[in-house]
C-alpha cells in the first residue's frame, strides 16, 4: 500500500464523526467501554509524531500526521493516521443541506 501524502488540514469533530459512521467504527473505548472522546485537533495545532524509519538499519527522520483522541472517562488514547481520514473526507464531501 502506497503512503497517503496530503497537506494536513484541520478535521472537525463533526467530520470525524461522519468518517466513523461511514466506516462503521466501534467508538467504545477499548479500556473502559465509554463512548465519549475528546478530539485533540485545532486549526493551529495538528497532531504529528516523529518516527525513525529506515531500510537496512539506516535511520530516516519522517513525520507522520496523526489524528488523536482521548477517552473522556479514562484518558486512553485513540490515534489514527490523518491521511486516511482526510483522504476519505476529501473524496466524500458532505452533501449540501439544500440538496
Amino acid at each position: 500500500m502506497a503512503p497517503i501524502i496530503l497537506k494536513p488540514r484541520y478535521i472537525s469533530g463533526a467530520e470525524f464523526h461522519r468518517f466513523c459512521v461511514a466506516k462503521d467504527l466501534n467508538a467504545s473505548c477499548l479500556r473502559c467501554g465509554e463512548g465519549r472522546w475528546e478530539l485533540h485537533d485545532t486549526a493551529r495545532q495538528l497532531g504529528m509524531v516523529g518516527q525513525h524509519n529506515g531500510i537496512d538499519g539506516v535511520a530516516a527522520d519522517t513525520q507522520t500526521p496523526l489524528l488523536t483522541l482521548s477517552c473522556s472517562n479514562c484518558g486512553t488514547l485513540w490515534t489514527l493516521v490523518r491521511g486516511g481520514v482526510q483522504q476519505w473526507l476529501d473524496e466524500n464531501p458532505e452533501a449540501a443541506a439544500d440538496e
